[in-house]
């Protein structure tokens, strides 16, 4: 008996250890919630646009004409993507023209010219003024707020090229234009599918 109750004590002393954590696990002092999140992409691809202002020459009312381009210019930027990928570029400005949301133009008195956008065919060759406006009426020509699909890219290093030409184009025999400047602001949007 005397032997018992040696460890008696021993016991009652590890008994009020553990007694405390006991109580810690039936009863929290506090509670919180934290939440993880993630996303897969399909990879990425870097955008630099080389021009933020495209100026074009000035023309005369004896100049435009229905269904013409009167100048075409290129919009470059620098693409680099970390995989393999097919991005594609959204456009996203004002289609004042009823019916025809290809031809970009902001507030302004003119009511036949506009700018048009084409991507480029990979030949990275100006498309000539005779058929501008008439393929990008064929479907060639950018459409406000509809992705196209860009060539493939690799992961190339330095990156790779991409050219918009931006036309600008006359519209319609209907009434003119007062003279004075006319401008358009649009938003690309780099997308992966």
């Amino acid at each position: 008996m005397a032997a018992r109750n040696k460890f008696q004590p021993l016991l009652a002393g590890m008994a009020l250890l553990c007694y405390p954590g006991y109580l810690l696990a039936d009863f929290p002092l506090s509670q919180g919630e934290t939440e993880f999140n993630a996303t897969i992409l399909q990879g990425s691809c870097d955008w630099i646009w080389n021009e933020t202002v495209l100026n074009f020459l000035p023309v005369t009312t004896d100049n435009i004409k229905p269904e013409t381009t009167l100048e075409i210019k290129p919009l470059t930027a620098a693409i680099q993507c970390n995989l393999p990928l097919t991005p594609q570029l959204k456009i996203t400005g004002n289609t004042p023209f009823s019916g025809n949301n290809n031809i970009f133009l902001d507030g302004s008195n003119t009511r036949s010219l506009g700018f048009m956008l084409q991507v480029d065919d990979g030949s990275l060759q100006a498309p000539s003024l005779a058929s501008f406006y008439r393929d990008g009426m064929a479907g060639k020509a950018m459409t406000n707020n509809i992705p196209v699909n860009l060539p493939t890219r690799t992961q190339a290093n330095p990156p790779s090229q991409q050219i918009i030409w931006v036309g600008l184009v006359g519209m319609d025999a209907g009434p003119l234009k007062i003279p004075g400047s006319f401008s358009t602001t649009l938003t690309f949007t780099g997308l992966i599918p």
